[in-house]
């Protein structure tokens, strides 16, 4: 699967060179001082990164605990932003009109 990735971004990168240089869009020499730049910069983060916290990084292993998703669920409430009471609404009719006429309905 990573060589697929890989030969899929060289495939991009050359249609984008291809595609800058055909049109004139920039010179051939600054396209490739801009990818050299690009790449040595990108390295050079991934080091950064790598120095402060490697459980940052994609596909790296760590003895770090792996989160777990628990049975939840989650509710709403619509607010009223100067009272603070929550809003009361009958269907979501109401709450097209409350956003567009800026009324509150209790």
């Amino acid at each position: 699967m990573d060589l697929f990735k890989f030969i899929f971004i060289i495939v991009l990168w050359v249609a984008d060179f291809v595609f800058r240089i055909t049109y004139n869009c920039v010179e051939t020499s600054h396209y490739l001082y801009g990818c050299f730049i690009g790449l040595s910069l990108g390295i050079a983060w991934w080091f950064l990164v790598k120095s402060l916290d490697k459980d940052l990084l994609i596909n790296v292993e760590t003895d770090s605990k792996k989160c777990k998703i628990l049975d939840t669920t989650m509710t709403c409430k619509l607010v009223d932003d100067e009272s603070g009471e929550e809003i009361i609404l009958d269907s979501y009719k109401d709450v097209w009109d409350n956003m567009l006429n800026g009324e509150s309905k209790n």
